[in-house]
């Protein structure tokens, strides 16, 4: 069985705090969906594993990063625009 893989690395002063905000949504990842992530030197690092035996599996693990993104996307457009009106 082969296996579908994909990281993504984010630099920023708030890695920690975007892992914070990110990690209740991983806890409930499917059981062959493996979602690993972790700060490190001010990066964000996502490591995510699937199990790739249907060619429709491959989407899944590019939705699973679209749904990881887009929940850091909607975390710093929010803390911005907190920022701005104070």
């Amino acid at each position: 069985m082969s296996r579908c893989s994909a990281v993504i690395e984010i630099e920023s002063e708030l890695a920690d705090e975007i892992l914070k905000v990110i990690t209740p949504e991983n806890v409930s990842a499917p059981e062959d969906l493996k979602i690993h992530c972790y700060s490190r030197h001010k990066k964000l690092i996502c490591d995510l594993n699937l199990q790739c035996s249907k060619e429709k599996e491959v989407l899944r693990l590019r939705n699973t990063l679209d749904d990881l993104l887009q929940s850091i996307k909607l975390f710093l457009d929010t803390l911005h625009a907190t920022d701005k009106s104070l």
